[in-house]
C-alpha cells in the first residue's frame, strides 16, 4: 500500500495503461474527463473502470463526466463553465485527499482533449494550494511514442519505474484486454516494440499556467488531424491552438480567479 495518497487524472480511458504498474504500486485515486465515445459516441468508460479495479486503484466521482463531443462543443463555442465546474471539483478533492504526488496527461499537442485535461489539472492544483494543500510533486506522462523520449527526447524525465518480466507480461496482457485500444497497442508494438511498455516516465511539470510554455515542435498534431476529420464529415470545425484551446483555458482560469 503507499505510504502517501495519490491521484491520477486522465483525459480518455485507455491513459491509465500507460502508468499501469504505477497504478498498481501507488494505488490512486483516478478522474477521468471524458467518457471516451469519440466521434461516434461509443464510451469505453466503464472498460477503464474495470482495468482501475484490477490494478488496485480507485475510481473517483469525477469519473467519465463528459462526452467527446461535449469537449468538442465547449472548445468551438468557448464555454467555460462545465469546465471550470469539473476543475473547482477536482480542486475539492485534491484538498480532500491531501495527495503528495498527482500525475495527469502530459501536453503533447496530439489531441486537444489530452492538453486540456493538463491545463486544468494545473489550475486545479493552483486553488488547492490557495486552499491550504501544496501538492508537493506534480507530474505528467506521456501518451504517445516511446515513454523515455517526450517532446522527441528533449524533455528529461525525472521519475521512471522500469517493470520487471512479470511485470510487463500482466501490463500488457491489461492493455491487450482493452479492445477498443488494441489497435492503437498492437501498432504501438510494431513500432516500438514490447520494450516501449517496460519503461513508464513521469515529468515534472514546470511552474505556471502551462499556457506560454509552447508545444513540442509547431502546430499541434489536433489541428492537421482535424481538418482531416472535418473533410471527412465528423466534426464541422477545425480545433485550433490559438483560436481555441488558449482562449477557453484562459477563460475557465479568469473565472477560478487564477491569473
Amino acid at each position: 500500500m503507499p505510504k502517501q495518497p495519490t491521484l491520477l487524472v486522465i483525459g480518455h480511458p485507455g491513459h491509465e495503461l500507460r502508468c499501469y504498474e504505477w497504478m498498481r504500486k501507488t494505488r490512486p485515486t483516478v478522474l477521468v474527463l471524458t467518457d471516451g465515445g469519440g466521434a461516434h459516441g461509443h464510451p469505453r468508460i466503464e472498460r477503464t473502470r474495470g482495468v482501475v479495479a484490477q490494478a488496485g486503484a480507485v475510481a473517483g466521482l469525477l469519473f467519465g463526466t463528459f462526452t467527446d463531443r461535449d469537449i468538442y462543443r465547449f472548445l468551438t463555442d468557448g464555454i467555460a463553465e462545465p469546465l471550470r465546474e469539473w476543475t473547482s471539483a477536482m480542486a475539492a478533492t485534491i484538498v480532500a485527499l491531501r495527495p503528495m504526488t498527482v500525475v495527469s496527461d502530459m501536453i503533447e499537442g496530439y489531441n486537444p482533449s489530452h492538453d486540456l485535461c493538463r491545463y486544468l489539472v494545473r489550475a486545479a492544483i493552483e486553488m488547492a494550494a490557495h486552499s491550504g494543500w501544496p501538492v508537493r510533486e506534480d507530474l505528467c506522462m506521456p501518451l504517445t511514442g516511446n515513454p523515455q523520449e517526450a517532446w522527441g527526447g528533449r524533455m528529461p524525465w525525472s521519475q521512471r519505474i522500469v517493470l520487471s518480466d512479470a511485470q510487463l507480461a500482466a501490463k500488457l496482457l491489461a492493455a491487450r484486454g482493452y479492445p477498443e485500444l488494441l489497435g492503437e497497442v498492437e501498432t504501438t508494438l510494431v513500432s516500438h516494440g514490447s520494450e516501449c511498455f517496460r519503461n513508464e516516465c513521469f515529468y515534472a511539470s514546470p511552474p505556471g499556467s502551462l499556457l506560454d510554455d509552447g508545444l513540442p515542435g509547431g502546430a499541434p498534431l489536433y489541428e492537421s488531424h482535424g481538418a482531416g476529420q472535418v473533410r471527412a464529415g465528423l466534426y464541422e470545425k477545425v480545433i485550433l491552438y490559438q483560436q481555441h484551446v488558449r482562449p477557453l483555458v484562459c477563460n475557465v482560469r479568469r473565472a477560478l480567479g487564477l491569473s
